[in-house]
Protein backbone atom coordinates (compact mmCIF):
# COMPACT_ATOMS: atom_id res chain seq x y z
CA UNK A 1 0.00 0.00 0.00
CA UNK A 2 1.13 3.53 -0.81
CA UNK A 3 -0.04 6.56 1.16
CA UNK A 4 0.79 10.28 1.29
CA UNK A 5 0.14 12.59 4.24
CA UNK A 6 0.71 16.33 4.00
CA UNK A 7 0.14 19.53 5.95
CA UNK A 8 -1.36 21.17 2.86
CA UNK A 9 -4.98 21.98 3.53
CA UNK A 10 -4.53 21.65 7.30
CA UNK A 11 -5.33 24.72 9.38
CA UNK A 12 -2.15 26.33 10.69
CA UNK A 13 -3.17 25.94 14.33
CA UNK A 14 -3.59 22.19 13.84
CA UNK A 15 -0.42 21.46 11.86
CA UNK A 16 1.87 20.53 14.74
CA UNK A 17 -0.67 18.07 16.19
CA UNK A 18 -1.31 16.65 12.71
CA UNK A 19 2.42 16.05 12.20
CA UNK A 20 2.83 14.52 15.67
CA UNK A 21 0.12 11.98 14.82
CA UNK A 22 1.56 11.32 11.37
CA UNK A 23 5.03 10.56 12.73
CA UNK A 24 3.65 8.38 15.53
CA UNK A 25 1.59 6.25 13.13
CA UNK A 26 4.35 5.89 10.54
CA UNK A 27 7.30 5.20 12.86
CA UNK A 28 6.65 5.23 16.64
CA UNK A 29 5.78 7.83 19.32
CA UNK A 30 8.15 10.82 19.46
CA UNK A 31 8.13 14.31 20.95
CA UNK A 32 8.43 17.01 18.27
CA UNK A 33 9.72 20.55 18.72
CA UNK A 34 8.89 22.96 15.89
CA UNK A 35 10.73 26.16 15.10
CA UNK A 36 7.48 27.74 13.89
CA UNK A 37 4.50 25.42 14.56
CA UNK A 38 1.89 27.49 12.72
CA UNK A 39 4.08 27.92 9.62
CA UNK A 40 5.26 24.31 9.50
CA UNK A 41 5.11 22.38 6.20
CA UNK A 42 5.72 18.70 5.74
CA UNK A 43 4.86 15.73 3.53
CA UNK A 44 5.36 12.02 4.09
CA UNK A 45 4.87 9.26 1.52
CA UNK A 46 5.06 5.60 2.56
CA UNK A 47 5.35 2.36 0.61
CA UNK A 48 4.61 -1.00 2.27
CA UNK A 49 6.90 -3.92 1.36
CA UNK A 50 5.52 -6.82 3.36
CA UNK A 51 6.68 -6.31 6.95
CA UNK A 52 9.13 -3.61 5.82
CA UNK A 53 8.14 -0.02 5.09
CA UNK A 54 9.89 2.67 3.08
CA UNK A 55 9.06 6.35 3.43
CA UNK A 56 10.17 9.70 2.09
CA UNK A 57 9.77 12.61 4.45
CA UNK A 58 10.20 16.28 3.54
CA UNK A 59 9.71 18.95 6.17
CA UNK A 60 10.80 22.22 7.71
CA UNK A 61 13.27 22.29 10.63
CA UNK A 62 12.38 19.90 13.46
CA UNK A 63 13.69 18.29 16.62
CA UNK A 64 12.49 14.73 17.32
CA UNK A 65 12.95 13.15 20.76
CA UNK A 66 12.42 9.54 21.73
CA UNK A 67 11.95 9.73 25.50
CA UNK A 68 11.95 7.03 28.23
CA UNK A 69 8.18 7.37 28.64
CA UNK A 70 7.75 6.32 24.98
CA UNK A 71 9.61 3.04 25.37
CA UNK A 72 6.94 1.15 27.29
CA UNK A 73 4.31 1.76 24.61
CA UNK A 74 5.91 -0.56 22.08
CA UNK A 75 6.58 -4.25 22.64
CA UNK A 76 8.67 -5.33 19.65
CA UNK A 77 11.85 -3.44 18.93
CA UNK A 78 12.22 -1.78 15.54
CA UNK A 79 14.96 0.01 13.63
CA UNK A 80 14.86 3.02 11.32
CA UNK A 81 17.51 3.41 8.64
CA UNK A 82 17.68 7.10 7.69
CA UNK A 83 19.26 8.38 4.45
CA UNK A 84 19.41 12.19 4.21
CA UNK A 85 18.91 13.53 0.67
CA UNK A 86 18.98 17.22 1.60
CA UNK A 87 20.46 19.14 4.56
CA UNK A 88 22.51 18.09 7.56
CA UNK A 89 20.95 15.81 10.16
CA UNK A 90 22.08 15.36 13.77
CA UNK A 91 21.43 12.15 15.69
CA UNK A 92 22.38 11.16 19.25
CA UNK A 93 21.76 7.79 20.90
CA UNK A 94 23.58 5.65 23.43
CA UNK A 95 26.17 8.32 24.17
CA UNK A 96 27.14 8.64 20.50
CA UNK A 97 26.59 11.71 18.32
CA UNK A 98 26.34 11.64 14.53
CA UNK A 99 26.28 14.52 12.06
CA UNK A 100 25.08 13.06 8.75
CA UNK A 101 24.95 14.79 5.39
CA UNK A 102 23.60 13.56 2.05
CA UNK A 103 25.76 10.63 1.00
CA UNK A 104 25.49 8.85 4.37
CA UNK A 105 23.02 6.74 6.29
CA UNK A 106 22.60 5.70 9.93
CA UNK A 107 20.38 3.53 12.10
CA UNK A 108 18.02 4.44 14.96
CA UNK A 109 16.89 1.98 17.61
CA UNK A 110 13.34 2.22 18.98
CA UNK A 111 14.10 0.77 22.43
CA UNK A 112 16.57 3.44 23.55
CA UNK A 113 16.05 7.22 23.93
CA UNK A 114 17.47 9.46 21.20
CA UNK A 115 17.43 12.92 19.64
CA UNK A 116 17.17 13.59 15.92
CA UNK A 117 17.15 17.07 14.39
CA UNK A 118 17.67 19.16 11.26
CA UNK A 119 17.96 22.94 11.34
CA UNK A 120 16.94 23.43 7.70
CA UNK A 121 14.32 22.04 5.32
CA UNK A 122 15.16 18.34 4.97
CA UNK A 123 14.46 15.51 2.55
CA UNK A 124 14.84 12.09 4.20
CA UNK A 125 14.41 8.49 3.09
CA UNK A 126 13.59 6.11 5.95
CA UNK A 127 13.46 2.32 6.00
CA UNK A 128 11.59 0.76 8.93
CA UNK A 129 12.10 -2.88 9.87
CA UNK A 130 11.80 -5.13 12.90
CA UNK A 131 14.66 -6.12 15.15
CA UNK A 132 13.75 -9.73 14.44
CA UNK A 133 14.17 -9.22 10.71
CA UNK A 134 17.52 -7.46 10.96
CA UNK A 135 18.73 -9.65 13.82
CA UNK A 136 18.08 -12.73 11.71
CA UNK A 137 20.71 -11.50 9.26
CA UNK A 138 23.31 -9.77 11.43
CA UNK A 139 24.46 -10.35 14.99
CA UNK A 140 23.55 -7.77 17.66
CA UNK A 141 22.02 -5.19 15.30
CA UNK A 142 21.85 -2.57 18.08
CA UNK A 143 25.66 -2.10 17.85
CA UNK A 144 25.24 -0.40 14.47
CA UNK A 145 23.38 2.54 15.99
CA UNK A 146 26.61 4.31 16.91
CA UNK A 147 27.95 4.27 13.35
CA UNK A 148 27.49 6.39 10.22
CA UNK A 149 27.78 4.57 6.89
CA UNK A 150 28.86 5.78 3.46
CA UNK A 151 25.84 5.59 1.15
CA UNK A 152 27.79 5.91 -2.11
CA UNK A 153 30.17 2.94 -2.38
CA UNK A 154 30.07 -0.84 -2.67
CA UNK A 155 27.23 -2.75 -1.04
CA UNK A 156 26.17 0.46 0.76
CA UNK A 157 25.61 2.25 -2.53
CA UNK A 158 23.75 -0.74 -3.98
CA UNK A 159 21.41 -0.76 -0.98
CA UNK A 160 20.64 2.97 -1.38
CA UNK A 161 20.26 2.69 -5.18
CA UNK A 162 17.69 -0.10 -4.83
CA UNK A 163 15.83 1.87 -2.17
CA UNK A 164 15.52 4.86 -4.50
CA UNK A 165 14.24 2.70 -7.36
CA UNK A 166 11.34 1.15 -5.45
CA UNK A 167 8.85 4.07 -5.70
CA UNK A 168 9.26 4.13 -9.50
CA UNK A 169 8.37 0.42 -9.80
CA UNK A 170 5.98 0.08 -6.90
CA UNK A 171 2.64 0.39 -8.69
CA UNK A 172 3.56 -2.36 -11.17
CA UNK A 173 4.45 -4.86 -8.40
CA UNK A 174 2.15 -7.49 -6.96
CA UNK A 175 1.88 -7.80 -3.18
CA UNK A 176 4.01 -10.93 -3.31
CA UNK A 177 6.68 -9.10 -5.29
CA UNK A 178 6.64 -6.18 -2.85
CA UNK A 179 7.18 -8.55 0.07
CA UNK A 180 10.08 -10.22 -1.73
CA UNK A 181 11.63 -6.86 -2.60
CA UNK A 182 11.36 -5.82 1.06
CA UNK A 183 13.29 -8.91 2.15
CA UNK A 184 15.92 -8.34 -0.55
CA UNK A 185 16.33 -4.74 0.56
CA UNK A 186 17.04 -5.93 4.10
CA UNK A 187 19.49 -8.51 2.71
CA UNK A 188 21.38 -5.69 0.98
CA UNK A 189 21.36 -3.64 4.17
CA UNK A 190 22.81 -6.60 6.09
CA UNK A 191 25.49 -7.04 3.42
CA UNK A 192 26.38 -3.35 3.66
CA UNK A 193 26.67 -3.48 7.45
CA UNK A 194 28.69 -6.69 7.55
CA UNK A 195 31.18 -5.48 4.94
CA UNK A 196 32.12 -2.37 6.93
CA UNK A 197 35.65 -2.60 8.39
CA UNK A 198 34.54 -1.10 11.71
CA UNK A 199 31.87 -3.76 12.11
CA UNK A 200 34.36 -6.50 11.29
CA UNK A 201 36.78 -5.17 13.91
CA UNK A 202 33.94 -4.81 16.42
CA UNK A 203 32.95 -8.42 15.89
CA UNK A 204 36.53 -9.62 16.40
CA UNK A 205 36.77 -7.57 19.59
CA UNK A 206 33.59 -9.14 20.92
CA UNK A 207 34.87 -12.65 20.19
CA UNK A 208 38.22 -11.85 21.82
CA UNK A 209 36.49 -10.47 24.91
CA UNK A 210 34.39 -13.62 25.21
CA UNK A 211 37.49 -15.82 25.02
CA UNK A 212 39.24 -13.77 27.71
CA UNK A 213 36.20 -13.97 30.00
CA UNK A 214 36.11 -17.75 29.57
CA UNK A 215 39.82 -18.04 30.37
CA UNK A 216 39.51 -15.88 33.47
CA UNK A 217 36.54 -17.89 34.75
CA UNK A 218 38.35 -21.21 34.21
CA UNK A 219 41.49 -19.90 35.94
CA UNK A 220 39.53 -18.76 39.00
CA UNK A 221 37.83 -22.15 39.34
CA UNK A 222 41.16 -24.00 39.20
CA UNK A 223 43.46 -21.49 40.89
CA UNK A 224 44.42 -24.02 43.62
CA UNK A 225 45.50 -26.66 41.12
CA UNK A 226 49.35 -26.87 41.25
CA UNK A 227 49.40 -28.23 37.69
CA UNK A 228 47.48 -25.29 36.26
CA UNK A 229 49.30 -23.85 33.26
CA UNK A 230 48.69 -22.58 29.73
CA UNK A 231 48.08 -26.06 28.31
CA UNK A 232 45.54 -26.92 31.00
CA UNK A 233 43.73 -23.58 30.56
CA UNK A 234 43.63 -23.98 26.79
CA UNK A 235 42.27 -27.49 27.11
CA UNK A 236 39.68 -26.44 29.67
CA UNK A 237 38.42 -23.61 27.47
Amino acid sequence: MKSTITTKGIEQAARSRHWHETIGRTYFPLDLTFRAPEAFDGELTSWTLGTVSLSRLTSDALLYRRLPRHLGVQRAEEFLVTIPAKSEVRFAQGGKDIVANPGAFFIERSHEPYEFSHAEFADLWVLKLSSEMLGGRVRSPDRFCSLQFDATNGANGLFVDMLHLIPQRYDAMTEETRTTVGRQLVDLLALALQSDDRVLRSGLSSVRAAHLARIEAYTRRHIDDPDLGPDEVAGGC
